[in-house]
């Protein structure tokens, strides 16, 4: 079995991901709601994705979350998992997609406010 010796374990909260930034083993990000750690040490690329779906990928996830966008608005990027309302309607990101006349979410129903929004979202499924 493999000994690990915790005290020699040196995250670096790098705060939110920003391109065109040297990132280290071992450097912790926020992106999209989440939380992210550097397993191959690089310079970020144009966008968060070009790094993470590559093989082997630069960042492994730590903490999964959301994050909630507000109002929908067009030519906006979204990712997967983003929250947004348009039309009373608040929808969870089904994908990276910069927003239009295609709108498309996994999850919408009618909402009167966040607080409806977000109890919805976050209310365990049965099954």
């Amino acid at each position: 079995m493999a000994e690990f010796k915790l005290g020699r374990i040196r995250f670096v909260w790098k705060n939110v991901w920003t391109t065109a930034t040297q990132y280290f083993q071992d450097d912790v990000i926020a992106y999209g709601g989440k939380v992210y750690i550097c397993v191959i040490g690089h310079i970020s690329a144009g966008t968060f994705f070009t790094d993470f779906n590559i093989n082997p990928p630069k960042w492994n996830l730590v903490s999964d979350g959301q994050t909630w966008k507000g109002d929908w608005q067009p030519q906006v990027e979204y990712i997967f998992d983003d929250i947004v309302i348009k039309t009373i309607k608040a929808a969870l990101g089904a994908g990276q997609y910069v927003g239009g006349d295609n709108f498309r979410f996994i999850v919408a129903m009618d909402v009167n406010s966040i607080t409806d929004a977000l109890a919805y979202v976050s209310a365990p499924t049965s099954g």
